[in-house]
């Protein structure tokens, strides 16, 4: 089967945002949020002797996300020589409602075409995904023993409370598949991320993890995870579960973002502090994993009207979800707490991160 060469495929999915994005809603440049949702590849210098990249990386986001929350993670790579391609999952970057209907098999088939462009110019492959992406990531992995190695961003293996419950009971599942489609309906004022959730994706995600577990083996490949261990959205415990049962590989990494110096019997797993004082943050979001500082959208300078400004005294970083940050906003109004509780959207110690990935890819593979 010959796939469609990569640059035709971002041409494809750019005419698809470019009809169905709310962009012009925006005070922001409709080129500029074009091509954050857009899929990109980032080419290092060509190979001296003209023939494949040793180092290939595809990037694949999050449910909601777009290509842009792995971008910083991309550019950091591309310096050290990996050619890295992104992905638009189906659904994404356009407006909520194209999620109504997807299937997670489409989800599937999307990455598997990008792991095989991406062959053709790269010798190891690795996978680098993001939350939903990071599962996705898994599922390859799990059933492609090509695949040189996984960088998994606060992966997706379970879903927080109370949405797991209904990802488990199929009564449940049914029900908000139907009239009842969205958990919650927002404004869309974040040209990189729908604020709205459908329930249909979320379901989806689910049988995406089940099928994971039912593969009954471990992942071959070298392993490397990336965590907060307060993160709002997907379970910490989860994933270092999944990661402690798998003893098969020295290689493996965790880096775990942590409000305590808790140190753990393996060896693998590198505790890193979650608290900076003078950027007003007490934890590590969800959210903020793949950010850089200076993002352009969600950095300490960034366009996003709730990006974490390390100059608001009044407001404190942490990880929070949406009915929480409510409930402080609730609770400030009524004066009982001074200061404003709101996410964190980048992640302050984003070089010692991208650094840790580029040194995993580089020496799990063989020597060029």
């Amino acid at each position: 089967m010959v796939c469609k060469p990569f640059d035709t495929y971002i041409a494809e999915c750019a005419e698809q945002i470019r009809r169905r994005h709310t962009i012009h809603h925006h005070p922001i440049d409709a080129e500029m949020v074009l091509a954050a949702n857009s899929p990109f590849e980032l080419r290092p210098h060509p190979p001296a002797n003209g023939g494949k990249y040793h180092y290939g990386a595809l990037l694949i986001h999050g449910l909601l996300d777009s290509p842009f929350s792995l971008r910083d993670v991309g550019a950091h790579l591309q310096q050290a020589g990996v050619l890295s391609r992104a992905v638009l999952l189906p659904g994404h970057g356009s407006c909520p409602d194209d999620l109504l209907s997807v299937k997670h098999d489409e989800w599937i088939n999307t990455v598997r075409y990008g792991i095989e462009t991406l062959r053709q110019e790269a010798e190891a492959i690795f996978l680098v995904g993001f939350s939903t992406g990071a599962t996705l990531s898994i599922y390859h992995a799990l059933n492609d023993a090509s695949i040189q190695g996984v960088i998994l961003i606060a992966p997706a293996l379970k879903i927080r409370a109370p949405v797991s419950t209904i990802v488990r009971w199929p009564v449940l599942a049914n029900f908000f598949s139907g009239e009842n489609k969205w958990l919650a309906r927002e404004a869309e004022n974040n040209y990189v991320k729908y604020e709205s959730v459908p329930f249909k994706p979320v379901i989806e995600l689910g049988k995406l993890i089940e099928s994971i577990k039912q593969i009954k083996k471990p992942l071959a490949c070298p392993t490397m995870v990336v965590m907060s261990r307060q993160d709002e959205t997907v379970s910490a415990r989860a994933a270092l579960r999944y990661f402690t049962r798998n003893t098969n590989n020295e290689k493996n990494r965790f880096i775990l973002y942590s409000t305590r110096n808790h140190p753990y019997p393996d060896q693998r797993i590198e505790v890193r502090a979650s608290i900076y004082p003078d950027l007003h943050v007490r934890k590590m979001s969800h959210i903020a994993l793949p950010f850089a500082p200076d993002n352009p959208h969600y950095g300490q300078h960034g366009d996003y009207e709730e990006h974490s400004n390390p100059l608001a005294p009044q407001t404190v970083y942490g990880a929070y979800n949406r009915v929480e940050i409510k409930m402080y906003d609730q609770l400030r109004k009524l004066g009982l707490m001074k200061k404003r509780r709101q996410s964190l959207t980048y992640n302050p110690d984003f070089s010692y991160m991208a650094e840790s990935i580029t040194r995993f890819i580089i020496t799990s593979t063989p020597p060029i």
